[in-house]
């Protein structure tokens, strides 16, 4: 019987340990509870949208807005640029809908983020306390959209978190990155005091958000108002999580620059955000996890050949510590994708295999987005030069 140096078992034993825990640092092992809906009872409600050089996206979606079925009373508020003709021949068009209101943002307001002050503005004109806020790149699936996502709405809590997931012609790694990042954000929410969110969709109060003094703060950042609103507003254990799949908004495939774009807004806003810490070192912690192990699998197999390679006799030792490397990875990796596979289907996401693969790829994207902001003019980010 061929029996391994006491060192190759250590060595061994440390990589079959790591084979088994390592999976467990994901955000697919922290379950994500489903929460049932708060209310039975339909509140009346003002869905915001803010349109920028954005007419056809709102031709397409603004008529499934205006026309879901919903138990109570309901308004589309839509804030456009002043100089945007094209937008407001659209309103016009179904300007007799009684549930569309639309306003214009002036276009001398040029030294604050015109997307906080259209929010703001849209908020300023809702007709009820109650106001969801989304994006005009998202389109309802249905007319049952809005009454099942208001049913998470309810007087024991102050916002609802809602998932924008992006239709399936996104590519792979944009989808899997959006879920990937949504799950930290979900569990925040949960665990305690939301953090933040990357999704597109928010339902808040509107007095709630007025007597916090908006974006007041936050005004210099041109975007991350999902996200800051969040951030600023959330109180632990008041919000609610729109986790049924009939609550979500499908939102259009992002072009390449609209999803770096939209990375590099949320590291710049980053910096004011409270409760920033804990989030970014479990997001980080995950990932170095994954990839010191990955290196370790890699050191062990080089140094099985190498073992191999220098040695007079067959080298038992080498070859044992070599294959053992490879097994304890291909062991690791069949866990990992049993414990995204559940998760991956809830929420609809790519093949487990293919998003093991994506895990990847995760940092080194990251780092990407990181160094062309920082190549970047800050003040591309901001609403005015200092």
């Amino acid at each position: 019987m061929i029996v391994p140096s006491l060192p190759i078992m250590i060595a061994i034993a440390v990589l079959l340990v790591l084979a088994l825990v390592t999976p467990l640092f994901c955000p697919f092992f922290r379950k994500i509870e489903d929460e049932d809906p708060a209310s039975s009872e339909a509140k009346p409600l003002s869905v915001i949208l803010t349109v920028h050089d954005e007419a056809q996206q709102l031709e397409t979606v603004i008529d499934k807005f205006l026309t879901q079925q919903y138990n109570a009373d309901y308004q589309v508020v839509v804030v456009v640029d002043e100089g945007d003709a094209v937008s407001l021949d659209v309103l016009k068009r179904v300007g007799d809908n009684d549930r569309l209101y639309f306003t214009k943002l002036p276009t001398s307001s040029r030294y604050l983020s015109r997307k906080k002050l259209a929010v703001t503005i849209g908020l300023r004109a809702a007709k009820y306390d109650w106001c969801v806020l989304a994006d005009v790149s998202c389109m309802p699936a249905d007319n049952q959209w809005l009454a099942s996502f208001a049913r998470y709405i309810s007087d024991d809590v102050n916002l609802v978190m809602g998932i924008t997931p992006f239709t399936s012609s996104t590519n792979a790694y944009c989808r899997y990155d959006n879920l990937r990042t949504m799950l930290y954000h979900l569990r925040t929410a949960q665990r305690g005091t939301a953090f933040s969110t990357n999704q597109s969709l928010v339902a808040l109060r509107k007095d709630d958000f007025f007597a916090h003094q908006g974006f007041a703060g936050n005004l210099e950042y041109q975007r991350a108002e999902f996200e800051l609103i969040v951030n600023k507003l959330a109180q632990r254990g008041r919000t609610a999580l729109a986790l049924a799949p009939e609550a979500w908004l499908p939102l259009r495939r992002p072009t390449s620059k609209e999803w770096l774009y939209r990375h590099m807004h949320c590291i710049d806003s980053f910096k004011s955000m409270k409760r920033a810490l804990p989030f970014r070192l479990l997001y980080h912690a995950d990932l170095w996890a994954m990839h010191i192990y990955n290196l370790l699998t890699i050191v062990a197999i080089a140094c099985g050949i190498y073992l191999m390679l220098t040695s007079d006799q067959p080298s038992w030792d080498g070859m044992i510590l070599a294959a053992a490397a490879l097994v304890a990875w291909l062991l690791s990796f069949m866990i990992r994708c049993c414990i995204y596979a559940p998760v991956l289907r809830r929420f609809d996401g790519v093949h487990p295999v293919a998003a093991v693969m994506l895990d990847w790829l995760v940092s080194w994207r990251n780092l990407g987005i990181r160094l062309s902001y920082l190549s970047t003019d800050k003040y591309d980010f901001m609403t005015h030069r200092l």
